[in-house]
């Protein structure tokens, strides 16, 4: 799920905290923190 890369990567890219959620974060770790995809889109990729 972390990739210490996303902040930079979704900067770059322009994308949405979703969209980063999405890809960076993966459903698999959310699901097993039980966060929302948002969540792990602030915390691990980062806004």
């Amino acid at each position: 799920g972390y990739d210490r890369y996303g902040v930079v990567w979704c900067g770059m890219m322009g994308c949405s905290v979703v969209w980063c959620g999405m890809i960076w974060c993966g459903m698999v770790w959310c699901g097993m923190m039980g966060c929302s995809v948002v969540w792990c889109g602030m915390i691990w990729c980062g806004m």
